[in-house]
């Protein structure tokens, strides 16, 4: 005689989490796809498969979800780097890793949806106080993930944090441009991007 084990029960501390990683997804899916206009509570919590109660337990309001998305995707984004493999190199080939880094991450759905909550915010007075109350966060993480993948000896340049804020600025542009460019160009935006990243680090020759 065989006997079937019980599914395992989850916590309500696990059903809220999932509950709300599901939103989240949700929410960057339709930012993504649709862009900010079409990211609609309804058309989100459908794609979660949760109830509009559901979705007020975990988020008071529309621009708390959104801002809690822009987080989530930056942290994931960030998460998916690797300085593991860097340690060896030389800070001109860590420079390299950096520019492809960067650019994998603007081709992500995630940027693209953090992108259209900061253009989103210009308007948004809501929306825009929710993204400031993470700002500094989401700011100190991306610093310390390029500090990572510089290594030390990049990181201790004078104008260090000033050079890493230019460096995201202009991920922002790559992101925000990207589809207005033929995918043959990515090379010649690669070296491009090379060339700034060098000369801010004094690696040009």
């Amino acid at each position: 005689m065989t006997t079937t084990a019980a599914p395992e029960r989850r916590t309500q501390a696990e059903r809220r989490a999932t509950s709300r990683a599901k939103l989240v997804d949700a929410t960057l899916a339709c930012l993504a796809e649709r862009g900010y206009a079409g990211a609609s509570l309804p058309e989100i919590v459908r794609r979660a498969g949760l109830s509009n109660g559901g979705l007020w337990r975990h988020f008071p309001s529309k621009a708390d979800l959104l801002a809690a998305a822009s987080m989530e995707a930056e942290e994931r984004l960030l998460a998916s780097s690797r300085t593991d493999e860097l340690e060896a190199r030389s800070p001109a080939a860590r420079v390299d890793a950096v520019v492809a880094q960067m650019l994998t991450w603007a081709e992500q759905p995630a940027m693209v949806a953090i992108l259209e909550l900061l253009l989103a915010s210009r308007s948004d007075a809501e929306l825009r106080a929710a993204l400031r109350a993470s700002d500094e966060r989401a700011a100190a993480l991306f610093v310390e993930t390029i500090q990572r993948l510089l290594g030390s000896e990049l990181a201790a340049h004078p104008h260090f944090r000033t050079n890493v804020r230019q460096l995201g600025l202009w991920l922002y542009g790559v992101v925000a441009t990207q589809h207005l460019r033929p995918a043959q160009a990515r090379a010649a935006l690669t070296e491009e991007l090379r060339g700034v990243a060098l000369r801010l680090f004094d690696l040009t020759p």
